[in-house]
This record gives C-alpha cells, structure tokens and sequence, in this order.
C-alpha cells in the first residue's frame, strides 16, 4: 500500500516522455446525421446531427444516461443506428446504403475501464493492434509508444502491477499506436484519483496535440469539458442541446438545465417591465421577453462580489467557508427567502455573522423565459 501511495505521488512530480515524440496522424473528419438509436421501445438518440473537424478535440458533455457512450458506440461500429448516417472523411460508415466494421474503419477507442487484457504484458497490450505488422517493427512501434506515456521501463509488467494512472496510460497508447484518423474516448479520467486527475489530463492533451488525430470523448464533468476541448456537445436525454466552444457553451448556456449543469446557480424570478426584471438584487435586462411575462434569473455564485468600499446591496453572512483561492458564502437578503451562495475571491473575504455590502456582475447573469428559452 505504501509503495503505491508513493509510485502515485511520483507520477505527480513527473511528467510522462519526451514531448513531441509522438507520431502524428492523417487525422479525419467525422459527420453524424439525424442519428437515432433505439433499444426496444426506449429511445436512447432523436435524431442528432453534428461535425467534428479534422484535428478538432470535441466533447460530448452531459449526465448519465444521456446518450453519450451509445453515440460513441455508434461511431466506432460497435451498435448500427437506426436512423441517420455516420461519415467518416465523407464516405459513409454507418447508414442506410453502407456499414464498415469496426476493424476497417481507422477509428481507435479507448473504453472507460481500460479494457487491458490481464494475460498479457504491457508491450503486447499496446502491440495488440498491430497485427498486421511483423513481430520485431509492432514491438518497436509499441516501445516507442510506451517511452512516450513513460512507461517503458514497466513494459514486461502486467495491468494488475500497474496503478490506475499508468494502466490509463497504456490504454491511451495502446489506442494511439495504429495513427487512427478519429479517436474515441469513453471518460478516460473518471477512474483515476483526484490528486492525478488533472496531471494526468494535461499529458493526455499534449499527446493528443501532438498525434493531430481528431477526438471525441466523453464526460459528465463540466470542468474535464472546458479543460480539454475545442468545441463542446451538450446532450440531456438522447438530444444534441447545444454546441460551442467552452467558453460559448459556459458564457450563454441554451437553457435553465444547462445553466445549473456547470455550476450552483442563485435563482430569481421576476416580471418583465419596460424592458428590464427588477429583482431584490437588482434591475436586469429582459432581452426580447414580453411585457409582463414571467422570466427567471440566474446568477452564478461568482457572480456576487464584495462592493469594496462602494455602495452596494447588503446581505447578511450566515456562513462563510475558506477553500484556499475563494471563500463560500450562504448570504441572506432582503427580499428573498433562502439564502444565495457567493464565492469570493481574493483575500478580502466577509466574516460570518457580520452584513457585507455586495454587487452583481452582469456577466455571471442568465436571464430565460418562464419556458426556459434564452431571450435573443
């Protein structure tokens, strides 16, 4: 026990190879249209349509039982949907006029449990898909690869002697090592430690950089998300709800359930008057909302400040939580029943038991209809 806690605090310290090592792919682009899946009378995909660039590293971000896994599925041949087409570099791989089986269609995944076989060593898991290789060029194929991930040393060891993160490590070069045009990634990090969670996915990014090979992989977590991709592709129940970069996706959710799926939010509802929602926090704009209609505001916890010395709203702290770079805050004010939670940053922070004068940042603002659609 103890030589492990010790081999993964070492794999903190230590970054992974040298970059730059790792051989780069003809990378493809990947379409899916009006996908739809079904297993029995359970719809599991409506008809979702979407592109990834060549090179591009997308995410399919959304809670459990969404749809994810079985999309990802779907693209790499393991189900045939229902409906719809799948392209690969714009030759159809699934659909109605052509179905390519998995082993032809230069597309490597990489399952969420590693899928490592435990009767063989490390070097021939990450050779296993190079069989149509002689023996002798696999092996040094694959060794290359393992120098890469920095595992070589470890190469006539078996998964079971490996920890969590080096066994993520030779899965992710076992995929890597045919060049595919397109890589799959089913929550490669969600098994792994907290403390090496991000180390271990800032290395897996660099390594992606550098193979250029397109990616889509899979997550719940929002911030694994805005970490790792390019563009980010939000589903909820089988559907594509919205898709942008990170910074699109988190700066202008599409809706309500959105908007809580990245972070707590602080709501409030208010009516539509002249233009603007007058609130208990403060007046906000309504966009295109109609005269007199309900409408909800969101406001996300980083969203309330300290005024600083400036006139603002007070509230009184009920509790107030140091967690390093910010403090937490439950804050009761006038007007609202519950209290609201604020994150503060910096090292002026409001002490429990005591009112602090606040204010609201615009831009941690969302304001929906009472139907949960975006005023444009």
């Amino acid at each position: 026990m103890t030589d492990r806690i010790a081999e993964s605090e070492d794999t903190v310290r230590q970054r992974w190879g040298m970059r730059g090592t790792a051989g780069a792919t003809i990378a493809g682009g990947l379409d899916i249209e009006t996908v739809a899946f079904s297993v029995g009378e359970v719809h599991i995909l409506h008809n979702v349509s979407f592109s990834v660039k060549p090179g591009e590293i997308a995410c399919l971000l959304g809670p459990s039982g969404c749809g994810k896994t079985t999309l990802l599925r779907l693209v790499a041949g393991l189900e045939r949907p229902e409906a719809g087409r799948i392209l690969l570099d714009g030759q159809e791989v699934a659909g109605p006029s052509a179905f390519v089986p998995p082993e032809r269609r230069k597309i490597g995944l990489m399952f969420q449990d590693f899928a490592l076989f435990p009767h063989m060593t490390v070097l021939k898991n990450v050779a296993f898909g190079l069989r149509d290789l002689g023996r002798k060029e696999a092996k040094g194929i694959a060794l290359h690869a393992l120098e890469r991930v920095g595992l070589a040393s470890r190469r006539q060891d078996y998964p079971h002697m490996l920890s969590g993160g080096e066994q993520q490590r030779v899965a992710l070069a076992r995929a890597l090592v045919p060049r595919p045009q397109v890589l799959l990634l089913d929550e490669p990090f969600s098994g792994l430690d907290e403390r090496l969670r991000e180390q271990v996915r800032d290395e897996t990014l660099a390594l992606l950089r550098e193979t250029r090979a397109t990616v889509m992989l899979v997550t719940h977590d929002p911030e694994e998300a805005m970490g790792i991709a390019d563009r980010i592709l939000m589903m909820r129940r089988g559907r594509l709800v919205q898709e942008g970069t990170p910074h699109d996706v988190f700066t202008r959710p599409a809706d309500p359930e959105a908007t809580r799926f990245f972070s707590t939010v602080n709501e409030l509802w208010g009516k539509v008057k002249a233009g603007n929602i007058d609130t208990p926090l403060g007046t906000f704009a309504a966009g295109n909302l109609t005269e007199g209609e309900p409408a909800l505001v969101m406001i996300r916890p980083q969203g309330l400040r300290l005024a600083r010395g400036q006139v603002g709203i007070e509230g009184y702290v009920l509790e107030a939580r140091f967690m390093g770079e910010t403090t937490r805050c439950s804050v009761l004010f006038k007007g609202i029943e519950e209290p609201l939670t604020a994150v503060i940053g910096g090292s002026q922070r409001p002490e429990k038991g005591h009112t602090a004068q606040f204010k609201v940042d615009d831009d941690q603002v969302h304001v929906f209809a009472q139907g949960g659609q975006r005023p444009i």
